[in-house]
């Protein structure tokens, strides 16, 4: 796996002071002779207690070498361990290491041929990585199989093979017998018990860092047959595609999904996008084939191949939760993959700073008519750092995805008049601005249902104490909890529903010191349930907010008065966001994205005057 800004020492500095195994004379690299070539690794046959030795031979990708990939996380960056590479010490990391002993031990005699960065890379030389690194989709597409390492066996996970397969044969009979999963244990290969211990094996083991990793992504996707190695045992690596499980499994035990933890709700996150992105080059794949063969017209219908791979938008957007050890990878490692991507001006380029990457990607996003969708980005990832507030920070660390007001968007959508100007620092949007911040309000804290509750909900009082009707003509109760919603569920589906009313005015009740609710026939374990529905559909780290028009809304917490509410001409779903004027400049920042209770129900498009505003 790539991760390519450790501080590597360098191959003649590593014997200095290196332990006795690297005091030899040390590995010396030739320079690639052409844009196609890269090299191979050729371990000798030996023991797995063995020390590692090889060659390393250079390769021309257009003739096609037979060669395994190996994927791995490179763990600690020292260099502790060393490869014999044609009778020179090469210095690797411990992770490395391991990783080719077990790959040396599946063959018994004969030498395995290996592509591993960590050694087919001269990772001191920046325009060698840049050359190489864009020539990895093609090293990983081409060779015989995907090797994912991912670790020793450790906490059980020696049993995780077969409890992947029995749970891979409780699907099979489930959708061959259209049968719904039952959880009765193993009997017949049913759907296994919550307690079942497989469950903290595969979840132990989704939390290992090579899932966590972005460059994988591209790993696992491109290889056209994979194999998942952990210690001695190996297995298919599309059998983990029974991730997608741990929600059902749930389900089918009638307990909310908040029983698995974040740090696996994580996990199952990242290998969806594995799996999904896998399953669109795999598509594409079959489909060049198919039609060199004559099964497919030489241009097939638009609505075939839109599915076959996703804009970088989508990639970057999904891929919020994984690690990289340079933030820059964050985005190279995702490029390669892109629908949109493959006649751009986009290069991974090691030289440039992360600031100048995000910019560059951004600028691309915006040409190619994804404009609505870079700001619904940038409304939610935020660059501190940046003079440009329409740069979301892809680079980021995200431990888990935060609320949004409006979902993301992955489509192209040029009615959008979102223009890139000259400067290329800033963007013009063609829109309207439909309303203005009157009270900042309160800030709905992420600890809302202990001790932050009685203080949110008396500041959400004494905002909405003056209206006596709303409007849009609804009762100012439900405007409030419609509102703190962004009337939708907890799947994003619109409107929310009148559950969530319920469960407000239960908060309401507790809050006042009403015991009403007790008398009641309420169906707790229903109650319960809606709750942990509300409270993830709530927008916590937002503000309770009225406008100008006497509208109820959330905003960003960073929210002032005076703030404008911006509708951008030409989007279907009119999305709005919050814009702030420069005193100083006929310029606009960024606020975020805004959501205004009922602001379509009082106002009319056609009404509407349209301005030009520069966002900067």
């Amino acid at each position: 796996m790539c991760c390519l800004t450790f501080p590597f020492l360098s191959l003649t500095q590593a014997s200095t002071s290196s332990p006795p195994h690297l005091l030899m004379a040390s590995f010396q690299f030739r320079s690639l002779e052409s844009a196609s070539h890269f090299r191979i690794l050729y371990l000798d046959a030996g023991a797995y207690e063995e020390q590692l030795s090889g060659s390393l031979v250079h390769h021309n990708l257009d003739e096609h070498p037979i060669y395994d990939c190996l994927s791995y996380v490179w763990g600690c960056p020292n260099l502790s361990h060393s490869v014999l590479v044609d009778g020179a010490s090469f210095p690797v990391t411990a992770n490395l290491y391991s990783a080719l002993k077990r790959i040396r031990a599946r063959r018994s005699n004969g030498q395995t041929a290996i592509w591993a960065d960590g050694i087919c890379i001269n990772q001191n030389d920046i325009s060698e990585r840049n050359q190489q690194i864009g020539l990895m989709r093609r090293i990983y597409s081409e060779c015989q199989t995907g090797l994912m390492y991912i670790g020793e066996a450790a906490d059980g996970s020696e049993l995780l093979p077969d409890f992947l397969n029995a749970l891979r044969q409780s699907i099979v009979n489930s959708v061959e017998n259209m049968n719904i999963l039952v959880p009765l244990g193993f009997d017949g290969y049913a759907f296994p018990k919550a307690a079942h211990p497989g469950w903290k094996i595969l979840k132990n083991v989704l939390r290992r860092p090579w899932f966590q990793r972005v460059w994988i992504i591209q790993e696992f996707a491109l290889a056209s047959q994979i194999k998942m190695i952990c210690g001695q045992w190996e297995i298919p690596g599309t059998y983990l595609i029974v991730v997608f499980l741990l929600p059902i499994w749930a389900h089918s035990q009638g307990v909310p999904y908040t029983v698995i933890d974040n740090a696996t709700r994580a996990a199952v996150w990242n290998h969806r996008v594995h799996l999904a992105v896998r399953a669109n080059v795999r598509a594409a794949t079959r489909m060049t084939v198919d039609r060199a063969n004559g099964a497919y017209p030489t241009n097939p219908p638009v609505s075939f191949t839109a599915r076959l791979s996703q804009p970088l938008i989508w990639l970057l957007d999904q891929s919020q939760l994984f690690l990289a050890t340079d933030p820059r990878d964050k985005i190279y490692a995702l490029i390669p993959l892109s629908s949109d991507s493959e006649n751009s001006n986009l290069t991974m380029d090691y030289s440039k700073p992360r600031e100048l990457v995000i910019a560059e990607v951004a600028q691309h996003l915006v040409r190619n008519g994804y404009g609505l969708s870079l700001l619904l980005s940038a409304g939610s990832l935020r660059f501190s750092n940046s003079p440009s507030s329409w740069y979301p920070d892809w680079t980021s660390s995200v431990t888990s995805p935060g609320p949004v007001i409006w979902p993301m968007r992955f489509k192209r959508m040029p009615d959008c008049q979102i223009i890139l100007n000259s400067s290329t620092e800033t963007i013009t949007a063609i829109g309207s601005i439909v309303d203005i911040v009157q009270d900042p309000g309160a800030l709905v804290c992420s600890d809302w249902l202990a001790s932050d509750r009685n203080k949110w909900i008396k500041e959400t009082n004494t905002i909405i104490a003056e209206f006596q009707t709303y409007p849009t003509g609804k009762a100012v109760h439900e405007a409030v909890w419609r509102t703190l919603t962004a009337d939708r569920s907890k799947e994003k589906q619109s409107p929310a529903p009148e559950s969530y009313g319920n469960v407000y005015r239960l908060i309401q009740n507790i809050t006042a010191g009403s015991d009403d609710f007790l008398s009641s026939s309420i169906n707790f374990e229903e109650a319960i349930n809606t709750i942990h529905c509300f409270d993830e559909s709530l927008l916590k780290g937002h503000r309770f907010s009225t406008t100008a028009k006497k509208l109820f809304s959330m905003l960003p917490r960073e929210a002032e008065v005076g703030d404008s509410v911006f509708f951008v001409k030409g989007d279907p779903e009119k999305v709005t966001f919050l814009i702030r004027k420069d005193p100083g400049l006929d310029q606009y920042r960024l606020i975020g994205q805004a959501y205004v209770h009922g602001i379509w129900s009082v106002l009319k498009l056609d009404d509407l005057e349209d301005i030009a505003i520069t966002i900067y």
